[in-house]
């Protein structure tokens, strides 16, 4: 008897990829303590492992890639990863960001920039989100792997969090179904005591909620007008919010830190983040014309700010773009926020393809907005997903090239 295996598609693969881009780095947590756990010591073979499967499926991918890949494209990767080799003056800072740009950054830049297939990907997507947060969880509650604060944990939830913040706005079917889906995942984001992936699920169900909006002509400035209600009263009762969510999270042992500083300072930035920003802000007025350089920028946090202490590879500006005028200059640095966010915006107003601006708005929602509190554009994947896909779309609807 023989069992037929049929081969995936070169779009299948593509979504595949897509997925890993968002996933990787919690499977292979999750795989290798549970290899070391039934095993011991595995000698890496588990990490190698991990690696070569997310080699394959990736090599599997190449042939559309090849295909969508302009020279307009080329020349913005060597744009990128020139900076940091030029400007920088920090080798191990260096090292760190290039470490994330081949085998993640670049990748994620040329699958977006090559996916055809958006209702494959989407559906593709939507069900790796549940696997997503079964491990989320299964690593969290039962292999007790984040005991303190851990922005893997934090990310890693936002993923299914705003594939569900979306399909709840977005789809028709099995609403109840993502908002249990979603409750899970934030809870799971509050256990990670990360403000900033928080704050990107709720900006990108403001996103969502006004593309839903954006259909009901009839109701629309009424739904608007309601729901712009809606978050004045809990940013102004946010205090009390965050005390009735933590009673009932703090029943379930689920650690409610984040809850707690929120509770006693409201919705402002703590106080290591308040020194990296009027360093960041004092620098850029200072320097109007010429930054430091992609990747000096840490160095100078490290040495002027209260994040002293901390690693310095990992002293980011904490906002995307503070980091832009630091890096550029004052005016370079907002001429570039700005572009960007016209870039964006003007991007999601002319989208029509339901299945493509639900992938926009999960890569506005976890490759722009989580800039806004942490992380570094330079080396980050989903944000180089998310220039690939809307310079991709952007194309395709100025030449009406695909629908």
């Amino acid at each position: 008897m023989h069992i037929y295996i049929k081969k995936p598609t070169i779009e299948q693969y593509q979504a595949y990829m897509l997925c890993l881009v968002f996933g990787f780095n919690m499977i292979m947590l999750t795989f290798n303590n549970l290899m070391r756990l039934v095993i011991g010591n595995t000698y890496y073979i588990d990490t190698v492992l991990m690696f070569g499967c997310y080699i394959f499926v990736a090599i599997h991918t190449l042939g559309n890639i090849g295909k969508a890949l302009r020279i307009k494209h080329l020349l913005f990767l060597m744009m990128m990863v020139f900076l940091p080799v030029f400007t920088c003056s920090n080798g191990a800072i260096t090292q760190k960001i290039l470490g994330e740009q081949f085998p993640y950054c670049i990748i994620a830049f040329m699958i977006c920039l090559s996916i055809t297939n958006y209702e494959l990907a989407w559906e593709t997507l939507y069900k790796f989100s549940w696997i997503i947060l079964g491990i989320s969880m299964l690593d969290s509650f039962v292999l007790d792997l984040f005991s303190e604060t851990s922005h893997t944990l934090g990310y890693a939830a936002l993923f299914p969090a705003i594939i569900y913040s979306i399909e709840i706005f977005q789809g028709i079917k099995n609403r109840i179904k993502n908002i249990i889906g979603l409750i899970l995942a934030c809870i799971l984001v509050v256990q990670a005591d990360t403000a900033g992936a928080l704050a990107a699920v709720a900006l990108t169900m403001i996103v969502a909620m006004c593309f839903f909006i954006k259909r009901l002509k009839r109701w629309a400035f009424a739904l608007f007008v309601a729901f712009l209600g809606t978050i004045a009263y809990c940013v102004n009762h946010v205090v009390t919010i965050a005390i009735f969510i933590a009673d009932k999270l703090a029943l379930y042992n689920v650690r409610i830190d984040m809850l707690l500083e929120i509770s006693k300072t409201g919705l402002t930035t703590d106080r290591f983040r308040d020194s990296i920003y009027n360093y960041c802000f004092q620098y850029a007025k200072e320097h109007m014309l010429i930054g430091c350089g992609v990747g000096n920028d840490r160095v100078l946090i490290t040495k002027n700010t209260l994040v002293r202490d901390q690693t310095m590879v990992s002293n980011f500006p904490h906002n995307i773009f503070l980091e832009f005028m630091i890096q550029f200059g004052m005016i370079l640095g907002i001429v570039l926020g700005i572009v960007l966010v016209i870039f964006l915006v003007r991007y999601l107003i002319r989208e029509k393809n339901l299945y493509a601006q639900k992938i926009a708005i999960l890569l506005v929602g976890i490759g722009f907005f989580p800039l806004l509190y942490s992380s570094s554009y330079i080396e980050n994947a989903c944000f180089f997903a998310l220039i690939g896909f809307v310079w991709k779309r952007k194309d395709c609807i100025k030449y009406q090239e695909c629908s």
